[in-house]
């Protein structure tokens, strides 16, 4: 797995470190036209300009090109280094702005809940018929906000500030038993609870949230590929309550998760104008991180009465970070465009709240960060976009 990631990162790195190096060479082989620059300016005014490229109205300087730079004369397409709007050569802010609705999978599917009454013969405790698995834990799509602001240093080079996020996503589910006496038991290997053992109401929550942060580089190449190099962090955390109910008193077998990744990753940007207003973006991210996770354990028992297990792991671990987008962009004026699109994200080598579960009844147990865990995250966005 680890290898996996290697070679993916290297195949990506490659990529928009080519692009970057024959890009930032030709980047300072000249200026544009200072005479082309005050035409830019004048393009807000509705009265058509005289300029060395002849006589021009704001509706042509959408499609108006730099000559000579990143690769050749192109126009100016997207919201970095081929922006439409009227700046078409000097340094010029953007900002993008977008509401996400995102989906995320479920973890790893296995056995939380087993009949307890099973008979015939009776296998051992923790091999008994499962009631309840954690396939049932399943998120919906949730929305968050994400915002891009990005700064134009020159014809072909730039830097984006990027974040994302979702405050949160929930997920649950409840088991009642209808045996007498009742039947629903934690998997655990020996009779080591009370509330847990012959229970007769489960409700089980779990819920994530996702924080991410992006700094990045960026280098055009011609009128279409930008490669980019960059740092990120990446924020995910998580709670899972498993609560039991036997005669009236409730118990909880409680679990924190936090991952912080921190590295940097590599990418390229495509951006293809169809007209002078429609256009798409195709945008692929991926990065080897150290993730520093921790998970926090409380099992309690007796109406809570009894501190079973209370401990804290930390631990270090590579994880990996792969992300690709596809966009449409729609352009409402010279510098404001309407964007929507779809991304996916997989992140491999994370600590998962439910995953951090164990049935097992030694000194040690819960004492142990599985940090295996990875997610896989899709959905669209909707934003405006804007160019100074």
């Amino acid at each position: 797995m680890k290898l996996a990631k290697a070679a993916t990162l290297a195949v990506v790195a490659s990529l928009a470190m080519g692009n970057a190096t024959s890009a930032a060479a030709q980047a300072d082989d000249g200026v544009s036209d200072p005479t082309w620059l005050d035409a830019a300016i004048s393009s807000y005014l509705d009265a058509p300009i005289s300029t060395d490229y002849g006589v021009i109205t704001p509706t042509d300087q959408i499609g108006a090109t730099c000559n000579g730079h990143c690769g050749g004369s192109h126009t100016r397409y997207n919201g970095l280094f081929e922006t439409r709007c009227p700046h078409c050569c000097e340094p010029t802010w953007y900002v993008e702005a977008n509401v996400l609705f995102l989906n995320r999978t479920r973890p790893r599917v296995f056995k939380i809940v087993e009949d307890q009454n099973q008979s015939s013969p009776a296998p051992p405790r923790g091999q008994r018929q499962s009631l309840l698995t954690t396939g049932r834990l399943r998120f919906g799509y949730e929305w968050g906000p994400g915002i891009t602001l990005g700064r134009r240093l020159g014809p072909c080079r730039g830097i984006s500030l990027t974040y994302f996020g979702i405050p949160q996503w929930d997920a649950g589910t409840a088991l009642s038993s209808t045996d007498v006496p009742a039947n629903l038991s934690m998997p655990f290997d020996s009779n080591y609870t009370s509330d847990f053992n012959g229970a007769t109401n489960v409700a089980v929550t779990y819920t994530s949230q996702l924080h991410s942060f992006e700094a990045n580089y960026l280098v055009s190449h011609g009128p279409i590929l930008t490669g980019l190099i960059g740092f990120r962090y990446l924020n995910l955390d998580e709670e899972f309550d498993y609560r039991s109910t036997d005669d009236g008193e409730t118990s909880d077998y409680l679990i924190d998760t936090a991952n912080s990744l921190v590295g940097c990753q590599f990418g390229g940007i495509v951006d293809r104008q169809v007209n002078d207003r429609f256009g798409w973006n195709f945008d692929l991210k991926a990065g080897l991180y150290v993730n520093i996770s921790r998970q926090r354990t409380w099992l309690g028992d007796d109406d809570n009465t009894v501190v079973l297990r209370d401990y804290v792991v930390d631990e270090g671990e590579l994880a990996f970070l792969g992300q690709i987008s596809l966009g449409l962009v729609y352009r409402l004026t010279a510098c404001a465009t309407l964007t929507a699109g779809y991304q996916i994200a997989w992140l491999d080598g994370v600590a998962l709240a439910p995953e951090q579960l164990d049935f097992t009844t030694t000194a040690a147990s819960g004492q142990t960060l599985n940090d295996d865990g990875n997610v896989f995250f899709d959905g669209g966005y909707v934003g405006l976009g804007i160019t100074r």
